[in-house]
């Protein structure tokens, strides 16, 4: 589901080494959503993945708003998972 939404918005036209990226920021921003909003927050490895989504997100700054996902990978994770509780 994560490649074909990043294919959707064009996200391959950018090569293979920012799309695997871009893979990687929404799979991991996907989880650490879901898991802070079940209350999983005091954990290391939710630490070190945010650290990691922040590192990343400046290495490729505006890769999320560029794709016209969100200004950024928390936004779209946020309206994702607010869209599926709905269904």
């Amino acid at each position: 589901m994560c490649e074909n939404i990043l294919i959707a918005k064009g996200c391959k036209s950018l090569g293979n080494t920012i799309f695997t990226i871009a893979k990687r920021l929404l799979m991991t921003s996907l989880v650490v959503t879901w898991l802070f909003r079940n209350q999983v927050q005091n954990s290391q490895v939710i630490k070190n993945a945010e650290d990691w989504i922040a590192k990343t997100e400046m290495e490729y700054p505006l890769l999320a708003y560029q794709l016209e996902l969100g200004k950024n990978w928390k936004e779209f994770a946020d309206r994702f998972l607010s869209a599926e509780s709905l269904n």
